[in-house]
């Protein structure tokens, strides 16, 4: 009989050292955020939503931030993120460098965070011809380049710097 309680006894201590008498196998696996890039690079007032997939919790709920060496100011010169939805809009001119991190923070654990980056990239104009001389009553037709080539292409054309007397410019660049 003590052989058979002694038995008892030491499979009662290994189930305790193993965590089974316990009704489970201890806190569970560690919370994981995983950051979802749509893209990987936007060019500059681009709006882009970021998702976040959060494991080992029923709490999905992120909060969002940007991090990087030139984040820092006001207005952010890395562009802004909705704390709540993770939509990112890149900011006028891109940063330098040009690397922007997204930063998901999960709220069950605000010192678990998932990230992913995106890279800012300026978009430049090129107008032709560049220096035209119009005689009075007469049309030009400008064209514009815009560089990179998957870059938006919709430019819209405008007369800077002129209070009368300057003429028109149509949606086609035709002066």
């Amino acid at each position: 009989m003590i052989k058979k309680l002694l038995f008892a006894a030491a499979l009662l201590s290994l189930a305790l050292a193993s965590g089974c008498a316990t009704g489970g196998s201890g806190p569970g696996p560690a919370i994981v955020v995983k950051v979802n890039a749509p893209i990987v690079a936007a060019y500059v007032t681009q709006t882009v939503t970021f998702t976040a997939t959060v494991s080992n919790t029923s709490n999905q709920a992120v909060t969002w931030s940007l991090s990087g060496t030139e984040c820092t100011g006001s207005p952010n010169p890395c562009g802004s993120i909705d704390a709540t939805t993770g939509v990112y809009q890149a900011p006028a001119t891109a940063p330098n460098p040009n690397t922007v991190t997204i930063v998901a923070t999960s709220q069950a654990d605000n010192k678990t965070t998932g990230t992913d980056t995106i890279r800012v990239f300026q978009i430049t104009v090129n107008i032709t011809p560049s220096s035209p001389s119009v005689g009075l009553g007469l049309t030009q037709q400008f064209t514009a380049i815009v560089v990179p080539d998957d870059a938006p292409q919709t430019v819209a054309w405008s007369i800077l710097n002129c209070s009368a007397g300057c003429g028109s410019i149509d949606a086609t660049g035709l002066y």
